[in-house]
């Protein structure tokens, strides 16, 4: 799950609730898209990733409150700290990789390749929430 508390970049950040996505129940409260959430677990690094980790207590403080508007970013930067966790938007893009293995595939809109990956569990666009 990602969450973003402020719209910009350097607001979001992945909580790792493990790969079952019964894991996204909090107290019989399922969490979704737009939800404010409160949370408490560990800050970790996994693979370069800030992360949040074993997640101790997670509570649904308002439901629906909605998203940020996507950062446009061009492809060469989205590999930058800053953006992790963000909800972003790149524009004018070619597919250049259509498989790049590990459900991952990348576009290019002429600056560099990104590769997107779909983690398995939700269609290719993902929707920042507010903690």
């Amino acid at each position: 799950m990602y969450i973003q508390d402020a719209p910009g970049a350097w607001n979001g950040i992945f909580v790792y609730l493990g790969t079952d996505i019964n894991n996204l129940v909090g107290d019989s409260v399922i969490v979704a898209e737009g939800d404010s959430v409160t949370l408490t677990g560990t800050v970790d690094e996994y693979y370069n990733v800030t992360q949040i980790k074993d997640v101790t207590s997670l509570v649904v403080e308002e439901y629906g409150v909605g998203c940020y508007s996507p950062i446009t970013v061009p492809t060469d930067s989205l590999n930058q700290e800053k953006y992790e966790g963000c909800l972003v938007r790149v524009k004018d893009v070619a597919v250049s990789t259509p498989d790049a293995g590990y459900g991952e595939w990348g576009v290019d809109d002429g600056s560099g390749e990104i590769l997107i990956d779909d983690e398995g569990n939700a269609p290719y666009y993902f929707c920042a929430c507010r903690m």
